[in-house]
């Protein structure tokens, strides 16, 4: 089964991809914060995580580049990774790590392809 953590600070595209994927049989939690997202990884079993390039530590911090951060935390426990970011400096950062990454918008359909492709790494 795929538990997918989706991390995004936009409410409306968070519930969106959250709601895409979920039509596609994944089981998703869906957080807007880096706090939020660390407590996902550390309390339950995830096989991905797609997370925006920018976003919030928590509600009060200014959003930075904590995406990338993230994903590097999830691949280093062994989580295949997805940037989904419209900053295209992230992207190519991402790409450049050996990071997947994909540069908004995109289709839900190219999202969930990129992340069935992964299943053959």
């Amino acid at each position: 089964m795929t538990h997918l953590l989706i991390c995004e600070d936009d409410e409306s595209v968070r519930e969106a991809l959250a709601d895409g994927f979920r039509a596609y049989g994944f089981t998703v939690t869906a957080v807007g914060t880096m706090n939020a997202a660390m407590d996902v990884l550390q309390r339950e079993e995830l096989t991905h995580v797609i997370a925006d390039g920018r976003f919030r530590v928590n509600g009060n911090w200014e959003p930075a580049d904590y995406g990338p951060v993230l994903l590097a935390f999830a691949r280093e426990t062994g989580i295949k990774t997805l940037l989904y970011s419209g900053r295209d400096n992230l992207v190519e950062q991402e790409r450049k790590v050996g990071g997947k990454a994909l540069l908004k918008p995109q289709s839900l359909a190219v999202l969930v392809e990129a992340l069935q492709g992964e299943e053959d790494d």
